[in-house]
């Protein structure tokens, strides 16, 4: 489990999150009682963010961090574009402007509680971030399991670059911005932690875009 506090004064935003990543105990659980509780916990703790999400397409931590930044963003100046937090990570999760897409790419679906390996986020004030895990835990039996956000294999690295139609030259450009010695030739196969940083560049960036464009409904 990943627990931080964030505070940024330019922005004047001050939050807590928990990243967990568990393992449902008992079968049973559905796609509705999941939904049940996070409505629930949302009435109770309204400026909250209670959202479990599908990590496939998650490079690392630093994307749900960067994700995590903008939803609450967007929800102090009151420019959300989906009128909805939870949905508005998902959102920025998927830095594109489809709620299809974001809800197919990163919501959870009956196959993953089947499966029963779950990701889930809370972000929060300190004061009742602990609360809220608390309940979460005690509505659902779980144990937490391993986090496995920051493996980093060329696999994965295809597999998102894909994913967010990144391109050879948008990554080779940004690699000559770090630096213009950098060996661009089988790229694939070089520094695999500078690769994975250059793909969270491009995704912020991917993030700042969508902060400043409209939503469009498909």
């Amino acid at each position: 489990m990943i627990r931080k506090d964030f505070s940024f004064q330019e922005s004047e935003l001050n939050y807590s999150i928990i990243i967990n990543r568990i393992h449902l105990e008992k079968k049973g659980l559905t796609l509705n009682d999941l939904f049940q509780i996070i409505k629930e916990l949302q009435n109770k703790y309204q400026n909250s963010i209670i959202q479990f999400f599908n990590d496939f397409y998650v490079l690392d931590e630093k994307q749900i961090f960067n994700s995590i930044y903008y939803t609450q963003k967007a929800y102090i100046r009151k420019r959300l574009i989906s009128n909805n937090q939870n949905i508005e990570f998902l959102l920025y999760l998927s830095a594109k402007r489809q709620i299809k897409v974001c809800i197919d790419s990163f919501g959870i679906s009956e196959e993953d509680i089947d499966k029963g390996i779950l990701n889930y986020c809370v972000v929060s004030n300190k004061e009742t971030l602990d609360q809220i895990n608390q309940i979460v835990s005690e509505k659902i039996d779980f144990k937490e399991i391993e986090l496995n956000y920051d493996n980093k294999t060329i696999e994965k690295y295809d597999r998102i670059k894909e994913f967010y139609e990144i391109n050879e030259n948008q990554i080779k450009s940004v690699l000559n911005s770090l630096d213009d010695k950098y060996i661009l030739e089988n790229i694939e196969r070089n520094d695999i932690n500078l690769l994975f940083e250059v793909l969270n560049d491009l995704l912020c960036e991917k993030m700042v875009l969508l902060s400043l464009k409209g939503i469009k409904l498909e």
